[in-house]
């Protein structure tokens, strides 16, 4: 028997086709995380909200809820304007979802995250400081993963000013004179600054080289848990890039 639950904020993050006529949809939820959902006949003439089943569309989601993991779309609304991004805009919004796709699978409600993810979009839809709002939704979803950066060193001590560190995903920033001690074949590859670090532990995005560290940091966090996976969005906005320098 399924059970019909209360309308949720949500967007579509993935879809592909379900047999026939119908879509087998990823979804990113206030109340319920991540849900797995098919939605049945929407791909017919006769079908009422095929044209708001899409990325970056607020929506308020009715599921039926089952024993299985995949539920039912039953009922769709929007809940706001489509947001709609220029080029090269639209592959930054695709890498949210493509991070959220590999990574996000919780069935719990995170409303920091949702509110994060909502307000990333604006903000590149809007081309207001983009590298900052792309690196607070990194933070945010590794803080919702259970790998949130921790600003202090591998022993938890608080960062100092005039020292330099190593970052390493497993054990957080080893300072340069403790290099050695960790592991001779450790290889570190960046060396971040205790001044730039203390920036970010303060959320002080003052300038483009502690946004150029916090890229790293995150880079460097992120490509350990999708464990190699592509991220095609990337490539396509390097390949953007790439074209306009010709």
């Amino acid at each position: 028997m399924l059970t019909l639950l209360p309308p949720s904020p949500a967007f579509v993050i993935h879809s592909r086709e379900y047999q026939e006529h119908s879509l087998l949809i990823e979804f990113f939820t206030l109340n319920h995380g991540r849900v797995s959902a098919i939605a049945k006949r929407v791909k017919t003439v006769r079908s009422s909200f095929k044209y708001l089943l899409q990325p970056f569309f607020p929506l308020n989601v009715s599921f039926k809820q089952g024993k299985s993991d995949l539920w039912q779309v039953y009922d769709v609304e929007p809940s706001g304007e489509l947001i709609s991004f220029a080029i090269p805009e639209i592959f930054c919004a695709s890498y949210l979802n493509e991070l959220l796709y590999y990574l996000y699978k919780s069935k719990e409600s995170d409303p920091k995250l949702f509110a994060s993810y909502l307000e990333t979009l604006k903000s590149i839809s809007e081309k207001i400081s983009l590298d900052k709002a792309l690196r607070e939704f990194e933070f945010a979803l590794l803080d919702s993963l259970g790998y949130g950066i921790r600003f202090e060193d591998k022993d938890g001590n608080a960062l100092k000013l005039g020292s330099f560190y190593h970052f390493l995903p497993d054990s957080g920033f080893i300072k340069v004179s403790d290099c050695k001690s960790v592991s001779e074949s450790v290889e570190f590859s960046e060396v971040f600054s205790g001044e730039k670090l203390i920036m970010l532990l303060n959320k002080q995005y003052l300038s483009v080289d502690v946004l150029k560290c916090a890229q790293k940091i995150t880079n460097k966090a992120l490509s350990t848990l999708l464990n190699n996976k592509e991220i095609k969005s990337r490539a396509y906005y390097r390949a953007f890039l790439q074209s306009k320098d010709k």
